[in-house]
């Protein structure tokens, strides 16, 4: 069965590539930071993603406990 699954390849309706690496499902997450607002609940912000071994962060949208967005 390994060996089907590393043909297995598409692409997803948002364009993204699907496949196998060596019968893995290769990593993507979404990185979030929970974020206070202004009335006063907290928010999930998406502020990067791993796709692999490829981090792709956006420093700005990062907001600290402090209410910074300093990345130091």
């Amino acid at each position: 069965m390994l060996q089907h699954l590393n043909n297995v390849n598409f692409t997803t309706p948002q364009g993204e590539k699907f496949y196998f690496q060596r019968g893995d499902i290769p990593a993507k997450y979404d990185l979030v930071n929970w974020q206070n607002t202004p009335m006063g609940p907290l928010k999930l912000v998406l502020i990067g993603r791993v796709d692999g071994f490829d981090l792709h962060l956006n420093e700005s949208a990062i907001q600290w406990s402090t209410g910074s967005n300093q990345v130091v």
